[in-house]
């Protein structure tokens, strides 16, 4: 029906009007392939980056990128139409120059013109230059929309229903390729290694549990609650904490938190009398799976610093305070009160002797090896590796470590000396020499 008109329309027209025609279509076949891979090849965190810049094209074309099952609706229209009339008007240029017998010759030779001018240079153009082809475009494209309304009003129902009800979507930039790009950031130097690290952190950071992040229970220091302040004076006074468990009866019990500042002040008041139960607050337990984000997050809504972390059977696995959360993304936080720097001692040029609740991503970063960090702890990783406690003098050999056990007993690992061990470079074999005599 199309050939038939655009055929009695052919009549009436100069035959060099076909042609122009067709040049025409092939020309708005470029620019439609080349307007969806402008729009579809920048990124929405550009767009906004320029209508920020006060640019106006760039604020159209980002709205357009709002819904983008319309916009690719609209270019994809028009580009068909524009490639059906194209064909339709050189295969009657072909029958009314040459007969019906050159139409496939018609059809080829279009079609080689249309893959090439139509789509490969205008898509990789625009693909080249997609910041500044996707401004000149928005207009032609926002007209384009409203003028095509009448058949997306009716189509874009259907496409919804085929697809699921969601249509075409444009997912920002993924987790992963964030990564990538601080990696070469870091590479090329326009990032610190320490602002690709914290950044890595902050991602990891949904994915670290308060089981992973907490001081277990065995390292904690905790007091009786029944104690009297005079009773626990001295304590109190070489305490490096200043929110300390409370317990009663035995160390797993923990009752209360005691605030040492608050505490200090009743000693000085000479309220040597009270016990430590009495001025202590209740403590907020947490189960060890809580997520490290949803955790500073109740920290922020309760005004809490501290809490204790409890197994399924609520049991007491240990305690996690806020500096432990900022330490998974900004790494090891040292005050007064800490003792990693005695925990790791250099005795030789590859060599340390570390303590056993040392961690193993620090002993990495002094010694620049690359320990298992599944494990938290380096007698985490040798209990792993052995799968017993091991005795005094009991070694793992790692492939770029020996760690010998310098300090146990019968519950737990107390110290380990760790050797780096240097690679023996290759020696290229020597070729036998020949001696050559003289007879």
């Amino acid at each position: 029906m199309l050939q038939r008109y655009l055929f009695a329309l052919s009549e009436l027209v100069n035959p060099s009007m076909d042609f122009i025609a067709v040049l025409i279509c092939l020309g708005l076949s470029a620019f439609f392939s080349g307007a969806e891979i402008a729009f579809f090849s920048i990124t929405e965190t550009r767009l906004k980056s320029l209508a920020d810049e006060g640019h106006l094209r760039a604020k159209l074309a980002l709205k357009l990128r709002a819904n983008p099952q319309r916009l690719l609706s609209t270019i994809l229209i028009g580009n068909n139409f524009v490639n059906i009339m194209a064909a339709s008007m050189a295969t009657l240029i072909a029958i009314r120059l040459w007969g019906s017998e050159a139409v496939a010759v018609a059809t080829g030779l279009l079609t080689f013109m249309v893959l090439l001018f139509g789509e490969i240079i205008p898509k990789t153009l625009c693909a080249k230059h997609a910041e500044t082809a996707v401004q000149w475009l928005a207009y032609p494209v926002y007209l384009l929309e409203h003028l095509f309304f009448p058949f997306l009003y009716f189509l874009e129902p259907f496409i919804l229903k085929l697809t699921g009800g969601r249509g075409l979507t444009v997912p920002f930039i993924t987790e992963e390729e964030l990564k990538i790009m601080l990696d070469a950031g870091g590479k090329a130097g326009v990032l610190e290694t320490d602002e690709v690290r914290m950044i890595k952190n902050v991602f990891d950071f949904n994915d670290v549990t308060a089981e992973d992040a907490m001081t277990p229970r065995i390292y904690m220091f905790v007091l009786d609650g029944n104690q009297t302040l005079g009773e626990a004076r001295e304590e109190l006074f070489k305490a490096k904490y200043s929110r300390i468990p409370i317990y009663e009866g035995n160390p797993d019990n923990i009752t209360a938190i005691l605030y040492r500042n608050h505490a200090l002040m009743e000693l000085a008041q000479s309220h040597t009398n009270l016990t430590l139960k009495a001025l202590a607050k209740p403590p907020l337990f947490i189960p060890s799976t809580k997520t490290a984000d949803d955790l500073l997050r109740q920290f922020q809504q309760e005004k809490r610093h501290i809490a204790i972390v409890v197994n399924e059977f609520g049991g007491v696995m240990g305690l996690i305070t806020v500096e432990d959360l900022l330490e998974e993304v900004v790494g090891e936080i040292l005050d007064e009160g800490d003792l990693s720097e005695e925990w790791i001692r250099r005795t030789g040029k590859n060599q340390i002797l570390v303590d056993g609740r040392a961690e193993v991503r620090r002993i990495n970063e002094f010694l620049k090896v690359e320990l298992d960090e599944e494990q938290n702890t380096i007698s985490g990783l040798i209990l792993e590796e052995l799968g017993h406690i091991p005795a005094i003098g009991e070694k793992v050999q790692t492939d770029d470590c020996l760690l010998i056990v310098q300090d146990a007993d019968e519950r737990s690992i107390k110290g380990v000396q760790i050797i780096k061990e240097e690679p023996v470079p290759e020696t290229p074999p020597t070729e036998p020499s020949t001696v050559s005599s003289e007879s």
